[in-house]
């Protein structure tokens, strides 16, 4: 089956040759191994295209630990980081862009077929939290994430929410809290490398 959507993917992807964005920056590799050179990106197959130069070589998402670029377009530096992801009784590896880094990251990936980075970032995306190596939907942060993490901080993230007016249930105020608490868990550890 991964034969055949490999070969579906590579198909699409040459049809499609002439709208790929070429971006420079590096690739790490499952094993560890970074390269550097231009890469293409093609998260709806759960894959990049690399090339120094001449042919590219197609990663798909199973082959790589992380990728990292400029989009000069954007203005932003974008990292991808590839997990496995459990749908179902399925088990894949997916490339999702790393949106918030620390205790709890935030991840996304594209929803449609048709891949921009002139995409709604509210409508066009699926939200993940990654949270002790679990990835997790972010609709279901406020059952499977956010009492963990007010076990940890609860007088602080009970004034924040409330002086903000924040629900965990809401999409938007959960990235806001999970924003805040890793600010909490960065000053924790400083703390305590300090003392």
């Amino acid at each position: 089956m991964k034969t055949i959507l490999f070969f579906l993917a590579l198909t699409s992807i040459e049809v499609n040759a002439q709208r790929l964005k070429w971006h420079k920056g590096s690739v790490v590799l499952s094993e560890g191994i970074v390269l550097t050179g231009s890469i293409s990106i093609e998260p709806r197959h759960d894959l990049i295209l690399f090339r120094t130069t001449g042919n590219p070589t197609v990663y798909p998402a199973h082959k790589l630990k992380s990728v990292y670029f400029y989009d000069c377009e954007a203005n932003i530096n974008r990292r991808f980081i590839s997990m496995e992801y459990k749908e179902g009784i399925a088990t894949n590896d997916r490339l999702l862009e790393v949106v918030t880094s620390g205790e709890v990251s935030i991840l996304r990936r594209m929803k449609n077929v048709i891949y921009s980075y002139q995409a709604s970032e509210a409508t066009d995306y699926n939200y993940y939290c990654k949270y002790d190596g679990a990835l997790v939907p972010l609709r279901k942060f406020t059952k499977k994430i956010f009492p963990s993490l007010m076990s940890k901080e609860h007088n602080r993230l009970r004034g924040f929410m409330k002086e903000n007016r924040l629900q965990s249930a809401m999409d938007a105020d959960a990235i806001q809290i999970i924003e805040y608490y890793n600010r909490l868990a960065v000053s924790r550890e400083s703390f305590t490398l300090n003392q």
